[in-house]
């Protein structure tokens, strides 16, 4: 037995089989995003900063390991198609077993007036909570218990079938969160609603970065990058499905009769079941032959021709018109 190795495909692959085109479009933006994160620096799951860390340790709590172990999966196997962050919630497309992607989101418990200003005057009073954060840490301990705890997280929603708590999209979604807050750390202020521009004032130029970030990566390139991400590319439709001189050709249907085809044993079964003797089954069996041959023999009503070709539907009588075949004639070969 030879075992056949599958074909690695590209945006352009497209393979007729079992009536089914296959084709994978986001392969050369996936190849193109691998290429700018390696130019500007890229993070290795593993060494997680503070703010990701709180974020698993919430989602890890209120699952099971098989979920885990299966979002982790998606995670890697880059089935997360998109990851936005606003105030308090992160959402995402998550590509699953459907056609349509899921959509999932993870939201925080939002803080209050009080726990802002709070926030907001110990960092610009102590550069050294901003800088802590930017290098992958916990700020203070008071600052760290206001802006995320694994507490925080209340509420997480996801379009998929699924009713448990948190579903496996939701864990590929916090996978690829905490992933962009390990590469800049800074997005958790953006998360929280709080101004990371005027946060980070105090510190510009200071080189700490997230864990395993670039010492030059700034919260605006990386920003950037996402954007870019997200892009649809623009695909050639003519380039991918191909022009009307290469459609595919089909060989010529090849009549059979009916009668001949099937299991001629449950046949004549279903026939006893419906008849009181032999006689009556070889005359519903003759039926059967007769109404056959008319289908096998009929004379087509349409004259179909290739879509593409911009032509219509020709009736049989147009079609007999345009080979020099008149109505009449054809009527006098009936009468005959």
């Amino acid at each position: 037995m030879v075992n056949k190795q599958p074909r690695k495909r590209t945006r352009t692959d497209a393979t007729w089989g079992e009536n089914v085109v296959l084709a994978d479009f986001g392969a050369k933006r996936r190849q193109e995003m691998n290429r700018l994160r390696d130019q500007h620096g890229t993070h290795i799951r593993g060494e997680d900063s503070w703010a990701s860390s709180q974020l698993m340790e919430a989602i890890s709590r209120s699952t099971d390991s098989g979920r885990l172990a299966r979002g982790r999966e998606y995670f890697r196997g880059g089935k997360v198609l998109s990851v936005e962050f606003a105030e308090n919630v992160v959402a995402g497309l998550i590509h699953g077993s459907q056609l349509e992607p899921f959509e999932t989101s993870i939201h925080l418990r939002g803080l209050t007036d009080r726990q802002r200003d709070f926030v907001h005057h110990e960092m610009l009073t102590d550069s050294s909570h901003v800088r802590s954060l930017l290098g992958g840490g916990a700020p203070g301990l008071d600052v760290a218990s206001v802006l995320l705890h694994p507490g925080h997280v209340n509420r997480v929603s996801c379009t998929c079938p699924d009713k448990s708590a948190i579903c496996k999209h939701v864990v590929a979604l916090a996978y690829s969160a905490a992933e962009r807050l390990d590469r800049d750390p800074s997005l958790l202020l953006k998360w929280r609603g709080l101004n990371p521009q005027e946060l980070l004032r105090p510190v510009q130029g200071w080189g700490g970065g997230g864990v395993g970030a670039s010492p030059n990566r700034q919260p605006q390139e990386q920003e950037r990058l996402d954007k870019q991400a997200n892009q649809p590319e623009q695909v050639d439709s003519e380039a991918f499905w191909g022009t009307s001189a290469e459609l595919i050709e089909w060989e010529p249907l090849r009549w059979e009769s009916g009668m001949e085809q099937g299991d001629q044993k449950a046949l004549n079964e279903a026939l006893r079941s419906v008849t009181w003797h032999a006689v009556d089954q070889l005359k519903a069996k003759h039926e059967l032959e007769v109404c056959y041959e008319t289908l096998e023999n009929v004379e087509p009503m349409f004259y179909y021709e290739t879509r593409l070709s911009g032509s219509i539907d020709k009736t049989a009588d147009e079609v007999s018109d345009e080979d020099g075949t008149n109505s009449t004639e054809r009527t006098g070969r009936a009468d005959t």
